[in-house]
């Protein structure tokens, strides 16, 4: 059994009440899709939570694009303008990893000091894709280029660019629009991710309902054929924090609310 797990963005109580109904399940491997710092409550403890599961269960964590706005502004590789962290949560993220927020430091690789070493490590080795072939996609965002193999999906961008990130770097991590425009397969891959709550997925013309807010969310065409789950029921926004298990092409949802 794999158990793929949305973003948490700092809800560590959310994420304690997850692990204990999920463990008992005894999965083969648990996939964290990203996005596990800013605007949340406690990154620190849902990082320290995170490490210690998987010290006792295979787990693989992936690459969000808060966790990439994070590792890039305190590692100072000048890939986004210094103000989406700031807008995105940096602050709540820098109270918890570092201890303290100033608005006034405009260079946040000034924090690492401040910060433990785990934790930066931790961001350091995020992967930014998992898949098994011809079968499942595990990704924070989604694809953008469905005639494109995984491994090309960014070659026609440029990566030092820092006027608007979301749009041209790591499609992995930031896509929505075209994704979503998709109305067949990619390949012969069902794509499970996060990045996009499911209370905002209105936006790009899905049906949905309240009722389906705090529960995955899982994209079909008009064959019926299932083309992507999302898993993000937007638990920073005060919904539910989910996780899919997926055994023999059967799935079950696990969403917690606290």
């Amino acid at each position: 059994m794999i158990i793929a797990i949305g973003d948490i963005h700092g809800c560590k109580n959310e994420l304690e009440k997850l692990f204990f109904e999920i463990k008992v399940k005894k999965p083969s491997l648990t996939i964290f899709l990203g996005d596990y710092v800013d605007r949340g409550p406690d990154v620190k403890g849902t990082i320290d939570s995170m490490l210690e599961y998987a010290s006792e269960n295979k787990s693989i964590f992936l690459l969000g694009n808060h966790d990439d706005m994070a590792r890039s502004m305190l590692f100072n590789d000048k890939r986004y303008k210094r103000d989406i962290w700031r807008k995105q949560g940096a602050e709540q993220t820098l109270k918890s990893l570092a201890g303290f927020y100033d608005e006034n430091i405009s260079d946040y690789s000034k924090y690492v000091k401040y910060i433990d070493e785990k934790y930066l490590n931790f961001l350091k080795k995020l992967n930014t894709i998992y898949y098994i072939k011809n079968d499942y996609i595990f990704v924070h965002a989604g694809i953008r280029d469905f005639n494109k193999d995984i491994e090309n999906q960014d070659e026609d961008y440029e990566i030092n660019i820092i006027e608007d990130p979301k749009d041209i770097y790591h499609s992995y991590v930031w896509e929505r629009n075209t994704f979503f425009s998709h109305k067949n397969k990619y390949k012969n891959y069902i794509i499970v991710h996060g990045h996009t709550p499911t209370v905002a997925l209105d936006r790009w013309g899905f049906e949905i309902t309240e009722e389906d807010y705090n529960k995955p969310f899982f994209r079909k065409n008009d064959n019926d054929e299932l083309i992507s789950i999302d898993v993000d029921t937007g638990a920073v926004y005060g919904y539910s924090l989910s996780a899919i298990l997926i055994e023999e092409g059967k799935f079950e949802t696990i969403s917690i609310k606290v």
